[in-house]
């Protein structure tokens, strides 16, 4: 295994944690080592996911892949490349989402699937 060294200053993602809320709604929160700038995020059909992209992050995970299976969400894969750290959160189907920054938690909240 390559050992990379971290960029100087960069947020690093440090934990993908996953809560039901009520009304079927799932909240993923990622956290990190500092507050980052609004992430980007988009969406695919198909397969139906939503990504996030954290710019300028990188990852402190020791695991790039969790199984959620909670709502519309089946797992989330986080990989880092280039200038950021990506997010692919994997759903059933389609749902609206609201995504937001509190601080050092980036929180992705999916409607009830």
């Amino acid at each position: 295994m390559l050992n990379v060294p971290r960029a100087w200053g960069a947020p690093i993602l440090q934990a993908v944690d996953v809560g039901n809320l009520p009304g079927g709604r799932v909240q993923l929160r990622f956290q990190l080592s500092e507050p980052v700038n609004d992430p980007r995020s988009f969406t695919i059909n198909d397969p139906a996911r939503i990504v996030v992209d954290f710019m300028g992050a990188q990852s402190g995970l020791t695991e790039n892949q969790r199984e959620i299976n909670q709502g519309a969400a089946e797992q989330v894969t986080v990989l880092e490349g280039g200038d950021r750290t990506r997010a692919a959160v994997n759903l059933t189907k389609m749902v609206p989402y609201d995504i937001r920054s509190q601080g050092n938690t980036v929180l992705l909240t999916l409607e009830a699937g």
